[in-house]
């Protein structure tokens, strides 16, 4: 990336790739995705918020949801399945063949995750909260209350992922 592009100037991506790049985030964040249908994003947004010192209530975990959810349903999950299915091999077309077409579809799909995080980050501005230091135990809350709203029921092995990654975003800094 050139320095001055969008993704530069976009802090909650540059975050969102420390986090997602650190020491088993991105296996914990996959999992509570596949497993519990909960949006990476968002998931990344929870944490952005903490780091923010921002408390996340349910009307703007709720808004969030609704405002993203026709750009995932209709643009990242569909380049995730076309890419998910490249991975796996589709007849009649052999696996070595349809790798340079599965790392463009891997591309278009990161292009579209970048730009559904412009938009979040542009739509819904946070505001920085000093009053709470406890990033961690901030990015806690606004996890599992994302959850709650996605009417997940987190049990133990996923209680670990929420609590792998928030303890992550307490680490995690953008210059």
């Amino acid at each position: 990336m050139t320095n001055g592009a969008p993704q530069d100037q976009n802090p909650f991506w540059r975050f969102s790739l420390a986090l997602y790049g650190h020491d088993g985030v991105a296996a914990a964040c996959l999992r509570l995705q596949d497993q519990c249908g909960l949006d990476v994003n968002l998931l990344l947004y929870c944490g952005w918020a903490a780091q923010c010192g921002v408390a996340l209530n349910e009307a703007q975990l709720a808004r969030l949801a609704a405002q993203t959810q026709a750009w995932r349903e209709e643009v990242v999950y569909p380049l995730r399945s076309v890419r998910r299915a490249l991975k796996q091999g589709v007849t009649p077309v052999e696996l070595p063949d349809s790798d340079a077409l599965r790392d463009a579809v891997k591309q278009m799909e990161l292009k579209a995750e970048f730009l559904l995080q412009q938009a979040l980050w542009r739509g819904f501005p946070l505001a920085a909260d000093s009053g709470n230091s406890d990033t961690g135990g901030l990015a806690l809350a606004n996890l599992e209350r994302y959850a709650a709203h996605a009417g997940v029921l987190v049990i133990d092995s996923l209680q670990a992922d929420i609590r792998q990654v928030a303890a992550a975003v307490s680490v995690v800094s953008v210059a």
